[in-house]
């Protein structure tokens, strides 16, 4: 039988009638049974042409357009990947298109993908900045998708030092290119710029179709606090005006909702816990359709890290999640290095292993409660990307970086 992330889900609330210990155990050994690396992120290098006040990346992180990671080196992870049938693969951190190794990384996972996974997905997340001087090699060299980053109308170029017309003038030219690649944008939602992204909306739907949006997350090292509950509901709702504008306009959204942030969503009435599905890539989410347009909200309510995804940083050190850049050294929270244990698979079962910050964090949301009601139960398991973020911020926090965890409602939904 083929698995079920539903089913899944459901399975594992009967760990919390269990003691606490047993409970963390059980759900440890289930994961580890079921873990299949599906997500597969690759930092090409370690520099950026932005400063982004709310980038993940500590601060603390030098910079260097020189690939740490021989190309050696890279093509045999990449190929290791691809090989252990991996859905999606993207190249970002901090900006890849600036890597020496950038071309060496796409040709090899195309190549790979035709040899080893036929229906992966490759994918670019870039600021578009350089996107021009690849845009030949791209159209010889397609990748599946490129997300831009947009941060906004007016906002973008508060956020993004006055990038604004360049992006949008680079992201015409790479969709009036790139004939077989989806390009789309990719937006970070902040306190502050919430109204603009609708504007910024409204202004591109002429010339783009896709839009990707992720509410913002406290970085340890940054004073950008995570967004309210009360802003992602306001930008829901915007969102969805949006699309009743446009309803004759082939239109898709995707609103990643990490945690219990869909928890403020189903109170107010906007999603209704009924609708979640799961798709292909055994991810839950609930799709609106208005007219023409989509609005698919992606649901991270079971975990996801270490067990489904993980991350190759520029020199090779293995990361269950993004988060863990957010260390001042990211190497001492890593699960180990591709150099010195040259085996993708070996890395990936490595991660999950009892001693480690998943097994950590897994028993972190038996033994310390997180305040959910007892008919918000079922979605606890959320609290593990809470948690995670929440464990750097007391390893590496600084008193600036405002970090907001789970929400308390007044009323239930789910009776």
């Amino acid at each position: 039988m083929s698995f079920s992330l539903l089913k899944f889900w459901h399975d594992s609330l009967e760990h919390w009638h269990e003691p606490r210990h047993r409970a963390a155990e059980g759900l440890h050994q289930s994961m580890r049974e079921n873990a299949k690396l599906t997500w597969f992120d690759i930092d090409l290098h370690k520099a950026c042409n932005l400063t982004c006040d709310h980038c993940f990346y500590n601060d603390h992180y030098s910079t260097s357009t020189s690939p740490a990671l021989a190309p050696e080196f890279l093509e045999e992870a990449i190929r290791q990947a691809v090989e252990m049938r991996i859905e999606v693969m993207t190249f970002s951190g901090m900006e890849p298109t600036l890597g020496k190794n950038f071309r060496v990384a796409i040709q090899t996972a195309r190549a790979a993908r035709d040899q080893y996974a036929p229906a992966a997905k490759i994918g670019l997340i870039t600021n578009a900045l350089t996107l021009p001087q690849h845009l030949s090699f791209l159209e010889s060299e397609p990748p599946d998708f490129i997300d831009v980053s947009i941060d906004g109308w007016k906002s973008h170029d508060r956020i993004r030092a006055n990038t604004r017309d360049r992006v949008i003038a680079n992201f015409k030219q790479a969709k009036a290119c790139l004939r077989n690649t989806r390009v789309g944008t990719s937006t970070v939602l902040r306190n502050d710029n919430i109204d603009d992204v609708i504007l910024m909306i409204e202004r591109t739907a002429e010339f783009n179709s896709h839009f990707y949006f992720e509410p913002v997350v406290a970085a340890v090292d940054k004073h950008i606090p995570s967004l309210a509950s009360e802003n992602l509901i306001h930008f829901v709702q915007r969102l969805r005006r949006v699309a009743e504008i446009f309803h004759e306009q082939e239109l898709h959204f995707s609103l990643l909702l990490n945690g219990d942030q869909a928890l403020p969503l189903f109170y107010h009435d906007l999603l209704e816990p009924e609708e979640v599905e799961e798709d292909e890539l055994h991810s839950l989410y609930i799709r609106r359709r208005i007219g023409r347009v989509e609005i698919d909200f992606i649901l991270r309510i079971i975990p996801e890290y270490f067990w489904r995804g993980a991350r190759l940083s520029y020199d090779g050190y293995w990361l269950g999640t993004c988060d863990l850049l957010q260390a001042p050294d990211f190497h001492e929270v890593a699960s180990g290095s591709f150099i010195e244990t040259p085996s993708i698979k070996q890395l990936f079962e490595r991660s999950l292993a009892r001693d480690t910050l998943f097994y950590q964090s897994l028993q972190e949301l038996f033994l310390n409660p997180c305040g959910h009601t007892e008919r918000e139960q079922q979605y606890c398991l959320s609290c593990f990307s809470t948690r995670m973020v929440k464990m750097m911020h007391q390893r590496y926090g600084a008193a600036s970086a405002s970090y907001t965890g789970a929400t308390n409602f007044s009323h239930d939904p789910f009776s």
